[in-house]
């Protein structure tokens, strides 16, 4: 699937969401480091070398699509480039594109399945 090194951000304010997300990562034999909002998120996106940023949009202080918009202003002037996954209820058209827009790859729905996860895991962790 993908290297046993890689380190996957979860980003979630709901402490279930995140114990659950947490847990499939680790079933799929990843480590992860999880984060209550993007405030949290960004800090430990600089410090740490994760591989991929799962978030949920909706959480307080900072939502999802402003810590992509920050991470990507960030990436403009430093290089590179982490793969940004939206972790949401809401799927329809029109959402999917605001989170493009603010510079996700793409998008997960709530809940999410084991072997989906795993799908996006290996899409954008190559």
């Amino acid at each position: 699937m993908t290297a046993k090194n890689a380190r996957v951000l979860i980003v979630e304010d709901n402490p279930t969401s995140q114990d659950v997300l947490l847990q499939q990562v680790e079933l799929l034999g990843l480590a992860g480091d999880c984060a209550k909002d993007g405030i949290e998120a960004l800090e430990l996106w600089k410090m740490h070398s994760s591989s991929i940023i799962l978030t949920d949009i909706n959480m307080p202080l900072m939502d999802g699509c402003e810590l992509a918009r920050k991470i990507r202003k960030a990436e403009e002037m430093e290089g590179g480039h982490i793969p940004i996954i939206g972790v949401t209820d809401y799927a329809m058209p029109d959402d999917i594109q605001l989170y493009r827009d603010s510079g996700m790859d793409g998008h997960l729905a709530k809940p999410s399945k084991l072997d989906t996860l795993e799908d996006i895991l290996t899409q954008w962790m190559k």
